[in-house]
């Protein structure tokens, strides 16, 4: 009974049209495992026990995702969930991409995968259980929507920053994207939330810093978070712009001023003494 299953386990693909596969040892093993643990031995003569038909073809399953959205984000991780009314525990089940067999450990009635597909792609999934040697239709197929995450936005600032200055820092979004609120954060803690106005033309923001010391010196970023067929997602963050504060304007005029009149009065002494001679 054992080696029918093997045997079956090799060729079964081939009887629905796929492309045979050749199975590693321990893929043999596994499957040699559940087709072991799920083989009911024949009742004796007479036995009150009575077992299902190993042959019975089980019923078509049916396949969803978890959790279910009309759209889902490149490199997304779902779950598949295959499950066939005529199965109960007894079955075991194989997951498909396309025409692909999705590869697996376990042949259990669900499995996470990361979705991975190039944008406004459709990709689609279909399952079978199968019992004994007795594999059910396939599955109508499911469809998942993919969309790549939200682009990072841009971070700009001045780079001369005085003490005393009021510094403003712009955090662009992208203009395929539609932002619904705005996050700042100084190195990596989040310091100003903005909720963006509905209807606004820009897709600039702002963070002003008023009377700027040398306590916000430091590296910023921007995020923010989109609306991407009713989920919101929120994009990377920008690449960090580093603020220094530098001694106040008004001090460097100053310093200067005193250095311009100390080198005239060091040319009059010179000048003199030059002429004395």
């Amino acid at each position: 009974m054992y080696s029918e299953n093997i045997i079956w386990l090799k060729t079964r693909r081939q009887e629905q049209n796929y492309t045979a596969t050749t199975y590693s040892s321990s893929d043999q093993e596994q499957r040699m495992k559940y087709a072991k643990r799920y083989t009911k031995k024949e009742p004796k003569p007479g036995s009150k026990r009575t077992g299902s038909n190993p042959k019975v073809r089980p019923e078509k399953p049916t396949i969803k995702v978890v959790p279910s959205y009309p759209m889902y984000i490149n490199g997304e991780t779902v779950m598949l969930r295959c499950s066939s009314t005529s199965c109960n525990t007894s079955c075991m089940y194989t997951f498909y991409e396309g025409q692909s067999e999705v590869e697996r450990e376990e042949y259990s009635d669900s499995i996470e995968i990361t979705v991975n597909n190039q944008s406004g792609k459709l990709q689609s999934y279909t399952c079978i259980a199968w019992k004994f040697s007795t594999d059910s239709l396939s599955s109508d197929g499911i469809l998942l929507t993919v969309k790549n995450p939200p682009e990072k936005p841009i971070i700009i600032a001045n780079s001369r920053v005085f003490d005393g200055d009021t510094v403003h820092i712009y955090c662009k979004v992208p203009d395929t994207f539609t932002a619904k609120r705005l996050f700042f954060y100084k190195e990596d803690e989040l310091i100003s939330t903005y909720l963006v106005q509905e209807h606004r033309s820009s897709s600039s923001y702002i963070l002003t810093i008023a009377n700027i010391t040398s306590s916000s010196e430091g590296n910023y970023t921007c995020q923010y978070e989109a609306d991407l067929i009713n989920r919101t997602w929120n994009s990377m963050k920008s690449d960090s712009f580093l603020i220094r504060v530098q001694a106040s304007s008004q001090i460097l005029n100053i310093i200067r001023i005193c250095i311009g009149i100390l080198v005239l009065l060091i040319l009059a002494v010179i000048t003199v003494t030059a002429r004395k001679t």
